[in-house]
């Protein structure tokens, strides 16, 4: 239903599904309508009260992946709390490459490694992130030094 409303509506701008039960086949229609939308530009999939779950999981992150290799305008993306792992993760950077419109990704409480941020980042800074949003993941020193001295900090707000 949501995604009927979507094809039909190309003035709004702001999209928030956060807390509504998401999951991976929900998440395939919604990135799918999403793929050419001409002016959704802030997408928020996040569990804003922690009881109501979406759950995109990595299985969801491959219909992302293309959105997000063929979308020109979503400028935000906030898929906090949605369980997608290394494994996600890695599908949503690939995702990225070369994708100079999305500034703002927000990826915290998704059981990332810290081995997974470090190798992921070639990507990231292959894309048009200025803001990465990673708190609340299993992150060790190791990040933080790698960052400081790769210099990402200037890259990325973190």
């Amino acid at each position: 239903m949501i995604c009927e409303v979507l094809t039909m509506n190309n003035a709004l701008v702001s999209l928030s599904l956060a807390s509504n039960l998401i999951n991976p086949e929900f998440a395939t229609l919604l990135f799918g309508t999403l793929k050419l939308h001409p002016s959704i530009t802030h997408l928020n999939i996040s569990n804003g009260d922690k009881l109501t779950k979406n759950r995109i999981g990595p299985k969801g992150c491959i219909p992302l992946k293309e959105m997000l290799q063929t979308n020109k305008i979503l400028t935000m993306l906030n898929v906090a709390d949605n369980a997608i792992g290394s494994e996600g993760l890695k599908y949503i950077t690939e995702g990225l490459q070369g994708n100079k419109v999305l500034l703002s990704l927000n990826i915290s409480n998704n059981n990332l490694q810290s081995s997974c941020i470090c190798s992921m980042t070639t990507n990231l800074l292959k894309s048009g992130v200025s803001e990465l949003i990673i708190r609340h993941n299993d992150l060790n020193d190791r990040v933080f030094s790698l960052f400081i001295t790769k210099n990402w900090f200037s890259q990325w707000t973190i």
